[in-house]
């Protein structure tokens, strides 16, 4: 065997995909606002609050294919406080070029809501 066919033999060691996020969002969301019931006015006593916003997630999350993060949620009927989605800032400007609804809704909340 030479020398060259011996380094192709040898392959690095495998690395574990993280399919969970392993960095505190909140410490990375960059902007948060009401939408639905709260943001129109249309809320009742009943109501839940609900968020959506944009994080931007640490670097070694866009640089290479180990660590991926595309959206954070929290559901009021899963235990959580608030129905809360925040997006990665990559995935909020694609649904937005996209014109998504719902995104769109978020760009253009009152000052108060944010």
């Amino acid at each position: 065997m030479t020398l060259l066919s011996t380094r192709m033999l040898s392959f690095p060691k495998k690395r574990k995909l993280v399919s969970s996020m392993e960095f505190n969002v909140d410490n990375h969301t960059i902007y948060k606002c009401k939408h639905g019931s709260q943001a129109y006015g249309t809320n009742t006593s009943e109501s839940d609050l609900d968020v959506k916003g944009i994080a931007i997630a640490p670097l070694d999350y866009y640089l290479g294919f180990a660590k991926r993060f595309e959206q954070s949620e929290e559901c009021v009927s899963k235990g959580g406080a608030q129905d809360r989605v925040i997006y990665d800032i990559q995935k909020f400007f694609k649904l937005a070029a996209d014109c998504n609804p719902n995104i769109i809704e978020v760009l253009f909340c009152d000052e108060e809501d944010i």
